[in-house]
């Protein structure tokens, strides 16, 4: 995966949803076929920091909620990276 380094990110605040939500690669054998798809996935980025450099999220992906618990962000322009933990629930279990 690449990491795109710089301290200059863009602002990426805002909700984004990806529809359809399809698996294109793995790199689990034999897991879950390629071309399968998802539930949509919704994401919301808030309290962006560049100073810091800091990110938080939330996110909706079918029965699957979660929150970031700690989150960083990276690069110049539109060469950016997110790195984010998350706490998530799915279907009454944590994960």
């Amino acid at each position: 995966m690449p990491i795109n380094k710089g301290t200059k990110p863009p602002d990426v605040r805002n909700i984004y949803t990806a529809s359809p939500f399809i698996l294109k690669a793995t790199n689990v054998p034999n897991a879950i076929a390629i071309g399968k798809v998802f539930a949509d996935y919704k994401v919301r980025f808030f309290d962006q920091d560049n100073d810091k450099p800091t990110i938080k999220l939330d996110y909706v992906n079918g029965p699957e909620s979660g929150t970031g618990i700690g989150g960083f962000v990276s690069g110049n322009g539109s060469d950016f990276s997110l790195f984010v933990k998350v706490h998530a629930v799915n279907s009454g279990t944590s994960a």
